[in-house]
């Protein structure tokens, strides 16, 4: 059994960042596929949704996507920040190209 074991950069909830609507918690009732983000074929890491602009990173672990205690499946960085495939972090906007689907 391998246990993946990594750090995972500062969760700091912003209000109003992002609209945590029950859409967004994991319903796939009405949202476009490409907001769907799927850790199948992925390595066990951090990755930036592209499909939300960076402002949102996801986990995943053994192909699976984490859900946090609370049920959330994404983890959003400060406002004013987009997440930085490059360095696993959330950095200012302007430093960070968020590339493009």
């Amino acid at each position: 059994m391998k246990i993946a074991c990594f750090t995972v950069p500062v969760l700091i909830l912003s209000i109003g960042v992002l609209d945590f609507s029950k859409a967004q918690q994991g319903s796939i009732h009405g949202i476009p596929e490409r907001f769907l983000f799927k850790c199948e074929g992925r390595e066990d890491g951090l990755y930036a949704d592209i499909a939300r602009n960076c402002q949102v990173y996801r986990i995943c672990i053994g192909g699976e996507l984490l859900t946090s205690e609370a049920g959330f499946d994404m983890f959003p960085c400060p406002q004013g920040t987009l997440f930085d495939q490059n360095t696993l972090t959330c950095q200012h906007a302007a430093n960070v190209i968020c590339p493009q689907e």
